[in-house]
């Protein structure tokens, strides 16, 4: 139990790391998606969403740590992360 809590310690007080999982599930549904392995690419879609999820809870805990600066980061990276997912989305499914 204890090395589950310093896991996740660690991936909410990182400001790297959930934004990385975040990048790598979305590469990997991409790239299923665009070479038609389906299959892959509904595998990758809950650790991506869980991933999703994760980056906007970090700030929240950022934000009641008292961290104010990793929490606007972020929150910045959710952001950003929204927007160019809505791209990529709406590119991949056009295309």
């Amino acid at each position: 139990m204890k090395r589950i809590k310093k896991v996740i310690s660690y991936y909410f007080n990182s400001v790297w790391l959930p934004s990385l999982l975040l990048t790598f599930f979305l590469s990997m549904m991409l790239i299923s998606g665009f070479l038609n392995y389906f299959t892959i690419y509904y595998f990758f879609t809950i650790p991506w969403l869980f991933s999703f999820l994760g980056i906007f809870i970090a700030a929240i805990w950022s934000f009641i740590k008292k961290d104010f600066a990793r929490g606007l980061f972020n929150l910045l990276l959710f952001s950003i992360v929204v927007i160019i997912n809505f791209i990529i989305v709406g590119i991949a499914f056009y295309s």
